[in-house]
């Protein structure tokens, strides 16, 4: 099966995740958040911050996992550093020494944020260590040396941004470009002109980000990694969309959704299609937001994702109305309401409040008189033929004498209707229930 390659220079996909190669290295600004000040110390704060051990049982990105989850829950930072720390001495005894640099940075990062400002540099030197050691040119092997020294680059440039360092981010990106264009590493060198695509787009350097984004394509697709692929293609559509060029930016969130779908990234696909269906409600294209929203329906449901199916099923109860097809806005908040949780308040008084909005809303004339001549037979069906008279004047005088498209199959259903009430009311007159 071959897939649709996306044209050179002309890409599009998520917002900028994380970049794994080789299982080492990973570049993360969407998930990972800005760094903040430190909190100040409290007086009661130790000079070191106490950490309980943890017995090594676990893999060193297991370890990670878990400390990730750990850090969500208020005053879980010891917990959450002690298991940084376990699993920096995994990565280093099986000399994952990026990795192991990263968990440090981590410990630091959290050290800071709790007012252990000691430990906080202390973590942070022991990563910067680590990857300056790990620069440093070796006498047995200089192609495993370049290679080491790109991963390591690679590193601490991340390090950096995430320290808000920008220069010296910068640096070492453009180091870890050079070894990794050296020694012929197509996933690194993608990575290197990712990562500084990136801060020339936090620099408003849109043409500069463009182009090194452009350029990690041809890397990304030598080393067949498509996850990398799609994130190019994705961050180079939210360049396009930051100059105002939201067709183009549709165009390069469509090869994301492409490339992430043909590789069964599922997260990926998910990531882009969102992307998509925002830019397409943004040209005020509602026709290809609603099918983006349809197809992350599907992608919900196919993983058994209940409260993200029920959301995005509100989602597109909103664009049908935006459409103004109230019908199927109507059942959409059914079915949102029904997939939804039992006990999910938020999503009930979502549902509610969306509902109270479309009963608000002005009806065409045309919908108006449909539901007069619904009524009508209504009260004609229950006997009372004074009321169905009554709806149907009403709904005839409310046409004013326009006989276009819409209004011809509507008089002619009045006219039938009065027929058969005159019928009925020429039968023995039965009790009404």
């Amino acid at each position: 099966m071959t897939r649709r390659q996306p044209t050179p220079r002309q890409p599009n996909c998520l917002c900028w995740v994380g970049l794994s190669f080789l299982g080492l290295i990973s570049i993360g600004w969407a998930q990972t958040p800005r760094p903040t000040a430190p909190a100040k110390p409290s007086p009661s704060n130790a000079e070191v911050l106490p950490v309980p051990s943890i017995p090594i049982a676990e893999s060193g990105s297991q370890l990670v996992r878990k400390a990730e989850s750990v850090v969500q829950q208020a005053g879980g930072a010891m917990q959450a550093i002690a298991l940084y720390q376990t699993a920096a001495q995994v990565f280093h005894q099986n000399g994952e020494v990026e990795s192991a640099a990263l968990a440090w940075h981590r410990i630091a990062q959290l050290a800071s944020k709790a007012g252990y400002l000691q430990q906080a540099k202390s973590a942070a030197e022991k990563a910067r260590v680590l990857l300056r050691v790990r620069t440093l040119p070796t006498q047995t092997a200089a192609h495993l040396s370049l290679a080491q020294a790109a991963r390591a680059y690679l590193t601490l440039g991340r390090i950096h941004v995430e320290s808000g360092e920008a220069k010296e981010a910068v640096e070492a990106y453009q180091n870890g470009l050079s070894s990794a264009l050296s020694a012929k590493l197509p996933r690194e060198a993608a990575a290197g002109y990712v990562a500084l695509g990136r801060i020339a787009a936090d620099a408003e350097e849109l043409t500069v980000a463009l182009r090194m984004t452009g350029n990690s394509l041809d890397y990304w697709r030598a080393a067949k990694d498509f996850n990398g692929e799609a994130i190019a293609l994705n961050n180079m559509a939210r360049f396009y969309e930051r100059k105002h060029d939201l067709k183009l930016a549709a165009e390069l969130d469509e090869q994301a959704i492409q490339v992430a779908r043909f590789s069964r990234n599922y997260r990926g696909e998910s990531d882009a299609l969102n992307e998509a269906m925002r830019v397409h409600l943004l040209m005020g294209n509602h026709d290809a937001a609603a099918q983006a929203c349809e197809q992350l329906i599907g992608l919900s449901r196919l993983k058994g994702e209940k409260k993200k199916e029920s959301d995005q099923t509100l989602a597109l109860a909103v664009i049908e109305a935006q459409r103004n097809q109230l019908p199927s806005a109507y059942q959409l908040l059914l079915k949102a309401f029904i997939v939804g949780a039992e006990n999910d308040t938020e999503l009930a008084a979502q549902i509610k409040e969306f509902t109270r909005k479309l009963e608000a809303l002005p009806k065409p004339v045309n919908a108006q008189r449909e539901q007069l001549i619904a009524e009508a037979e209504f009260e004609s069906n229950r006997g009372d033929y004074a009321a169905a008279y009554q709806l149907l004047l009403r709904a005839l005088l409310m046409n004013a004498g326009k006989s276009d498209a819409t209004n011809v199959p509507l008089n002619a259903w009045i006219k039938s209707l009065a027929k058969q009430i005159e019928a009925r009311q020429k039968k023995p007159a039965t009790t009404r229930p």
